[in-house]
């Protein structure tokens, strides 16, 4: 699937705000389909399902798309990347399973939610063998029919695994390399997401109020957010997936 610099910025703050508020995971995925049927591809289709998981491969997103009894439809590298080895999440029978069996109840209640209307996002926490406390979110796997509302894709239902609260270490590459921030820029995000105020941030630094403003607005236009908040959200998110290569 191949997007310009713009769609690739819309994709990325979707799907960041997706992994900050998981009830809009249909909106960030059907950002994705609409790009995917841009690109001359039907969003319901399979070569279309193909091209959204491989636009969230490549932002390292970890993907399944999942049938109502639990069956894996398909998955992206980054979700067969977190199943190799993992004890606590795996497929059996092609069905995606917990091992814990109160959470595979609570997993097969939100595929419920998300393939039958009406159509509900669910999130919930899983301790994984490997990787620690994830959280997964299930929701419909949602596309744009032309002139209606979304709707959902022959009931399937879009799982995806993040790790909450990743640490500063782990945030600092992911936010430069995504948003191509500048080492100014990403020093201010990163004082402000530890609760700095804008006038702390100019006297650590030593340069003027006036200047930290001009790189926060730089850092909003380029994150595609619009207040301090939501900065600190994405900066927090700015780590959800469980990636190939990643060094976890």
């Amino acid at each position: 699937m191949q997007v310009s610099l713009e769609e690739f910025s819309t994709l990325t703050a979707a799907i960041h705000a997706a992994a900050a508020y998981p009830e809009r995971w249909p909106e960030a995925l059907s950002t994705v389909a609409r790009l995917a049927h841009s690109s001359g591809f039907s969003a319901s289709g399979d070569t279309g399902l193909v091209n959204v998981l491989a636009g969230l491969d490549r932002l390292g997103i970890t993907a399944f798309f999942v049938s109502p009894d639990g069956s894996v439809r398909d998955m992206n590298g980054c979700g067969r990347s977190l199943l190799a080895g993992e004890e606590s999440l795996g497929v059996q029978d092609s069905r995606l399973r917990l091992s814990d069996a109160a959470l595979n109840s609570t997993f097969a209640a939100a595929l419920r939610k998300a393939t039958r209307t009406p159509y509900r996002s669910s999130l919930f926490p899983f301790r994984s063998a490997r990787h620690g406390v994830c959280e997964m979110n299930v929701s419909p796997l949602q596309h744009e029919s032309d002139g209606a509302s979304p709707v959902a894709v022959s009931a399937l239902a879009l799982v995806v695994i993040t790790r909450p609260r990743p640490d500063g270490d782990r945030i600092a590459p992911r936010v430069r390399r995504l948003f191509g921030l500048t080492d100014a820029e990403f020093r201010v995000m990163a004082a402000l997401t530890l609760g700095q105020t804008v006038e702390q941030v100019a006297v650590a630094h030593g340069v003027r109020v006036s200047t930290v403003r001009a790189q926060v607005r730089s850092i909003f236009e380029k994150t595609g957010v619009h207040r301090q908040a939501e900065l600190v959200r994405l900066a927090l998110s700015a780590a959800p997936p469980i990636a190939r290569g990643d060094g976890l």
